[in-house]
């Protein structure tokens, strides 16, 4: 888009009631609107003048396309193979004239410039040819605008905006926020974060995880991958796949905690798909029943491993832990009907892992091969090796399952028999091991590290997102914290995202914070980084881009202020000393329990919970441990 003037000032709204933007030239301001409809697949801008000047705005473009009254189709189809697609560009105006060339829209004395995008592809599913059976692309669009057909900005932007609020209000939280600070451009609050207080950039950073939430998984469109849902590069970093050995599912982790159930149903939806896929791999390759896939999939969901070194591409432990998510969400909402759908998934998962386990040395059961996500060891010889038998992710990743498989068999009453065995093998499982500088075993054995501070922290699942590693098994609690100093706390932004929560769920409210404080770090796009992260200008995880840091370090702060893990609700478990005051809004606890909560001076002055069922909780804070019953939609005020 080109205005005869260039802008000098620009203003994003993007965590507003109103996500706008407003841009000026020497003269004139205009109001940008932008209005995306998820569920017609398009997306609307909209430029508007505020003084007595007009908009000139053209947009060029090189691709060829197709004029056709008044709007523009570009299409592509190569030779009748691959997946097709179909956008058409249509735009509107008030006063002045508009007109299409072969390359260009121009508008002149405008006082008001409204572009709609509609956008569909071939693509059917996994299972489908997008050539052979695909969808119409070009019927999908005109679908769509029929939909939305005789609707003005104005009634578009009402839609939007009320979709989007209706998820976006429901968690409000504020630090004490300095006036001068806030009016600064993001990126001078990033780079004066270390040394200026800017807590109302945390609760923005936190908000801004939320934001990108709603805006990228919703319904039944593809779940978010590495690097969101869009991208203007053809090639992109990691081509936008779907990295499952951490990042994919990091992604997740404030879905439910945050109030964003809802958008956690995307990922419902491609687990529904890897399953499916993976019973074939799990036959063909491993001669097993069940289901499995490896570390990286795209759209068409492949289960079998990718190419690469064996440090990553051989771990087929992602099916198991993407099942985490279908019982943390019968967790937070207690849907029956959703557990019973979901249950031959689980199930499925449990089997393979039944079936893959072995004896060993001991009598106790492992994985027969294993690796640790992209890390590696030193053998003797000092050679690097990542191959071993039963990591400890391994382990604990299936005792998780096991777990959640055998109490979902036991409340939809189904499967005793496979319910019994679970509980045999799970008893059989291989324990944590300690090591010789009382850490955290991340192998089968004690080997020398490759690399004592390497991103991953795999061993640690069980700590999080897991939940078996608690204050109830303090020698293990213990030896993970050691692991966890160990690592540090400067390293790739997903990774420190990760330490945020882990810190938490060790009630190391420094520690979290730190890691949290590691990640505001401003990072410049044009510059070459050293080997650690942070967030580009407009508060993106860096570097390169990757938007499970966002993800991480919002479920981290939550993680900080609310934890019910342990069938417990747990109040401010990690609060960091430098907030002292603040509140928070609605937060989701197990349970389906929401949770509102203000402190001063550290400590807390109203904490009202709201229970949708008749259920009795623990309710903890500090030392105090009170047991509440509620009534269904009963709402108390809890005093300590």
């Amino acid at each position: 888009m080109k205005s005869s003037k260039p802008v000098l000032n620009f203003t994003a709204y993007l965590a507003s009631p109103h996500p706008v933007t407003k841009e000026s030239d020497s003269q004139v301001v205009y109001l940008k609107g932008q209005a995306p409809a998820h569920a017609q697949r398009r997306d609307t801008d909209h430029m508007k003048r505020f003084n007595t000047q007009r908009l000139h705005p053209e947009y060029f473009d090189a691709s060829g396309h197709i004029i056709q009254k008044k709007q523009v189709i570009y299409g592509n189809e190569m030779d009748g193979k691959g997946t097709f697609f179909e956008a058409c560009l249509l735009p509107t105006h008030k006063g002045g004239q508009l007109s299409i060339s072969d390359n260009q829209i121009t508008a002149r004395n405008c006082s008001e410039v409204t572009l709609m995008l509609y956008a569909a592809t071939s693509y059917n599913g996994p299972r489908k040819s997008p050539s052979k059976e695909g969808k119409n692309p070009h019927q999908a669009i005109m679908n769509y605008r029929r939909i939305s057909e005789g609707e003005t900005y104005k009634e578009l932007k009402r839609q939007h905006t009320t979709d989007y609020q209706a998820l976006f209000n429901r968690v409000s939280f504020d630090l004490p926020a300095n006036k001068q600070q806030k009016e600064l451009p993001t990126d001078e609050r990033l780079k004066r974060f270390k040394d200026e207080e800017d807590q109302a950039l945390i609760a923005q950073l936190f908000q801004f995880g939320r934001y990108l939430m709603i805006a990228g998984s919703r319904g039944e469109g593809q779940p978010l991958n590495l690097q969101g849902l869009w991208n203007d590069q053809i090639l992109p970093p990691w081509n936008s796949g779907y990295t499952l050995n951490i990042n994919l599912e990091m992604n997740y982790w404030p879905a439910e905690v945050t109030n964003l159930s809802e958008c956690h149903q995307p990922l419902f939806k491609l687990i529904e798909e890897i399953a499916d896929k993976g019973k074939d791999l799990a036959r063909d390759m491993y001669g097993l029943n069940g289901w499995a896939i490896h570390h990286n999939i795209s759209i068409w969901r492949e289960a079998y491993p990718s190419d690469g070194f064996v440090y990553w591409f051989f771990w087929n432990m992602s099916g198991p832990w993407l099942c985490n998510h279908l019982w943390e969400h019968y967790l937070f909402t207690k849907d029956a009907n959703f557990l019973k759908k979901y249950y031959p998934i689980l199930k499925g998962a449990a089997t393979f892992c039944s079936e893959w386990l072995v004896e060993n040395s001991k009598g106790e059961l492992v994985t027969p091969v294993s690796t640790s996500p992209e890390n590696a060891y030193l053998m003797g010889d000092h050679t690097p090796a990542s191959v071993c038998e039963g990591s400890t992710m391994d382990i604990a990743i299936i005792r998780s399952l096991f777990s959640n498989t055998i109490q979902a068999a036991e409340i939809l009453q189904t499967d005793m028999d496979f319910r019994s065995e679970l509980i045999k093998k799970r008893n059989k499982l291989k324990k944590y091991q300690i090591g010789s500088k009382g850490q955290l075993l991340e192998w089968d054995k004690e080997y020398k590290e490759s690399e004592p501070q390497h991103r991953h922290v795999s061993h640690l699942f069980g700590l999080y997102p897991g939940c078996d590693i608690t204050d109830s098994t303090p020698e293990v609690f213990k030896a993970a914290r050691k692991s966890l100093d160990d690592r540090g706390n400067k390293t790739t932004g997903w990774s420190m995202a990760w330490k945020i929560s882990l810190w938490s769920r060790l009630y190391d409210s420094s520690n979290a914070y730190e890691a949290l404080s590691n990640l505001i770090n401003y990072i410049d796009p044009h510059m070459k980084a050293e080997n650690r992260g942070g967030l580009y200008r407009n508060l993106l995880n860096a570097l390169p881009f990757q938007i499970d840091g966002n993800f991480g370090a919002t479920a981290g702060i939550a993680e900080m202020l609310l934890q019910s893990h342990k069938g417990n609700i747990h109040l401010l478990p990690a609060l960091p000393p430098t907030w002292k005051e603040g509140n928070i809004k609605g937060l989701k606890a197990r349970g389906g329990f929401t949770v509102d909560m203000e402190w001063k001076e550290g400590k807390i002055t109203v904490a009202n919970i709201t229970s949708p069922y008749e259920q009795t909780v623990e309710i903890v804070y500090n030392n105090s441990i009170k047991k509440t019953h509620f009534n269904a939609g009963e709402r108390k005020k809890i005093s300590f």
